[in-house]
């Protein structure tokens, strides 16, 4: 919710909303919990590379622009070790707003 508060109501909040009953119930608590803010959950389908690929090429191509913040080295850290690494929840939310934007571009997205 710090997230949401700082880029502010104009901004979109996407939630990966996992298959199942579980992922309906834990959108629905993040959704009570950002009341003020546009949320919504995205069902998320086929395997994480395959999702990632449109972000990594344009990444590849030199079209991906990193703000600074303290969050950098670790979000690069997993990017490099993605898919071996042990974490990938940065590249799951980073795919998840470029595919987001690119297929219906809205003003600004947070990915939680």
């Amino acid at each position: 919710s710090e997230t949401a508060k700082a880029d502010g109501s104009a901004c979109t909040v996407l939630i990966e909303q996992e298959p199942g009953s579980g992922g309906i119930a834990q959108v629905n608590a993040l959704v009570r919990q950002l009341a003020g803010f546009r949320v919504r959950g995205v069902r998320v389908t086929g395997d994480k590379v395959v999702r990632a690929g449109p972000v990594a090429s344009q990444a590849q191509a030199g079209n991906i622009r990193l703000l600074q913040g303290p969050w950098i080295g670790p979000f690069l850290d997993e990017l490099e070790g993605f898919p071996q690494g042990g974490m990938s929840d940065m590249v799951d939310a980073l795919s998840m707003a470029f595919n987001e934007l690119h297929v219906a571009p809205q003003p600004r997205v947070t990915v939680i």
